[in-house]
């Protein structure tokens, strides 16, 4: 005589009901394929990212920096009208330096921060070092000078000469 084979129903993981098939057994946890199409879609989201943080963070720092050579102006043409004197901005763009003397104030800008300079003639020292003249009256000699970093976005600084009034800007240098 035959003995009857007795078939048990099975239990998957984390399941309290009877399987219905005997072989089948509930997911564990996540497959290789899995994990790595997940580390793929992070590495793609991160180099989507990555570069417009990095255009984000200098962006930044070139407005911070603008509107710190912003106040610098707007302080050494206030000076020139309260003390009846001339007062000179001085760039320095090998140096990243931005002074006015007469208020001995000094700004020195990030290191890898392009500094251009438009000044008139008579306020160039050389290649490198030229300044905004600011007279008592309000009014200035005049110029642009521009701060940014390498293929990101520029920002300007245009003192008027007539009025002598700074004010930013975003384009070209």
């Amino acid at each position: 005589m035959l003995a009857a084979k007795k078939t048990t129903a099975t239990l998957s993981a984390g399941n309290n009901q009877p399987s219905a098939c005997p072989h089948h057994r509930a997911a564990q946890g996540f497959t290789l394929i899995e994990l790595l199409v997940v580390l793929v879609i992070l590495a793609a989201s991160s180099a989507i990212v990555a570069p417009r943080i990095d255009n984000a963070v200098a962006a930044a720092r070139s407005k911070a920096a603008i509107r710190d050579v912003f106040h610098l102006a707007a302080a050494a043409r206030r000076e020139a009208v309260k003390g009846a004197s001339e007062v000179v901005l001085q760039v320095d763009t090998a140096a990243r330096r931005v002074s006015v003397a007469a208020l001995k104030r000094d700004l020195q800008l990030p290191a890898s921060l392009q500094v251009k300079i438009t000044a008139a003639k008579s306020e160039q020292q050389n290649q490198q070092r030229a300044g905004v003249r600011f007279f008592a009256d309000g009014s200035a000699t005049g110029g642009r000078i521009s701060l940014g970093y390498p293929a990101k976005p520029t920002y300007t600084l245009d003192i008027d000469w007539l009025t002598g009034v700074a004010v930013v800007g975003v384009g070209e240098s």
